[in-house]
């Protein structure tokens, strides 16, 4: 990668942990990541996955049969929640990980270590996910799978995180699908909207943020018939975004 990023260290990432945080998304097209993280040099640093600057994630969602955790999403309600296992394969690491939308819009994200490659939920997984006490644990089963590569900034000099997600892909009842020429930035932020650096760079460069959950998305690409109204525009833009075939050098790792 030819970015000239500097590494952050281990002090910086406990500081900018921001696991209470709003945060915002953006779909771009690949191409224009070089350019962005050339922008973003002077006030960022890179999280190294191990030796990588791009890790390697694998991640398993779980929803109750009725998917209240996808309408809940898709209808914007205030309070939801989002179960999942995560893989960081370059660190051997799984989490079993819930993530928790409140109703003034912040994220709280809480995570319990679990055996590698586990994917099931335990006695003790139960435990920690019926902790807020609105969680349907005895009613969750294995729903979307999903995998892509990530790069993690770090603010230097703000509390502030951003993540970039290519190569995004999907599994759902033996279908597979995914978002190829797609990147996916999420602004992670403790600080008001006003005073976030990269939403500020990413408004003058003409770009708004916009619901985009891999979780929703993926369910409705690879759910036959699943065409709801609230979808079109995303798919439109996602599948403009595709067209646009971006080169493999930007995973150099």
């Amino acid at each position: 990668m030819a970015e000239p990023l500097g590494v952050a260290s281990l002090d910086l990432l406990a500081d900018r942990a921001l696991t209470v945080r709003s945060d915002w998304k953006f779909v771009l097209r690949q191409a224009m990541v070089p350019e962005l993280l050339r922008a973003l040099s002077k006030t960022h640093l890179v999280l190294m996955a191990d030796q990588a600057r791009w890790g390697r994630y694998s991640s398993q969602y779980y929803d109750t049969p009725e998917q209240v955790c996808f309408h809940d999403h898709r209808r914007g309600k205030p309070r939801r929640f989002k179960v999942r296992h995560r893989d960081y394969l370059d660190r051997n690491l799984t989490m079993l990980e819930i993530k928790d939308r409140v109703p003034r819009g912040d994220t709280h994200k809480r995570r319990l270590p679990q055996t590698w490659r586990q994917r099931r939920v335990d006695v003790a997984g139960a435990a920690f996910l019926s902790e807020g006490g609105h969680v349907p644990v005895d009613g969750l089963v294995p729903t979307l799978a999903n995998r892509f590569y990530r790069l993690t900034l770090l603010g230097e000099n703000v509390l502030e995180r951003l993540t970039l997600d290519l190569c995004i892909g999907f599994g759902l009842d033996g279908r597979i699908g995914g978002l190829p020429g797609v990147c996916v930035l999420e602004v992670k932020s403790a600080e008001p909207r006003s005073e976030t650096p990269t939403l500020a760079l990413l408004t003058r460069a003409g770009m708004r943020p916009r619901g985009m959950s891999k979780y929703c998305v993926g369910t409705c690409l690879l759910t036959p018939g699943a065409s709801p109204a609230w979808f079109a525009p995303l798919r439109r833009t996602l599948g403009k975004l595709s067209a646009v075939s971006s080169s493999d050098h930007i995973l150099e790792r």
